[in-house]
């Protein structure tokens, strides 16, 4: 990520004429240490748009990878099979009713699947 700042940094500066930093701070990361964190992650990461009222509907916002584990569209970008692990067949179906359920705490079951308790979050996998 520094490299690709970098280069977008000196071409933004040519192009407008700007001197300086154009990103405020470096690129950051942190570590995604457990299945609960990823799955907490992307669920974050593909509701943004909706809670930021970027859109209306999760589909509408085409810098997301949403329609790709939702809809199975192809991507050359989107690796979806370990995050659609977690989840029973169809994967896509459970992931799009996890995305939605507001559910906050996980659990997985001996084969490694997402269990939501239906009392919980209205949810049954």
């Amino acid at each position: 990520m520094k490299y690709i700042h970098t280069k977008y940094a000196r071409y933004f500066n040519a192009k407008y004429h700007h001197i300086g930093h154009v990103f405020d701070k470096r690129y950051g990361s942190e570590l995604i240490d457990s299945s609960e964190y990823e799955l907490e992650l992307s669920k974050y990461i593909h509701l943004n748009p909706l809670k930021a009222n970027m859109v209306t509907a999760l589909e509408d916002y085409r810098w997301s990878s949403y329609r790709v584990y939702i809809f199975l569209e192809k991507s050359s970008l989107v690796y979806t099979k370990q995050l659609l692990s977690y989840f029973p067949e169809p994967q896509s179906q459970h992931y799009e009713q996890y995305l939605k359920s507001g559910y906050t705490k996980l659990s997985f079951s001996d084969t490694g699947k997402l269990l939501l308790n239906k009392n919980e979050c209205g949810v049954s996998l």
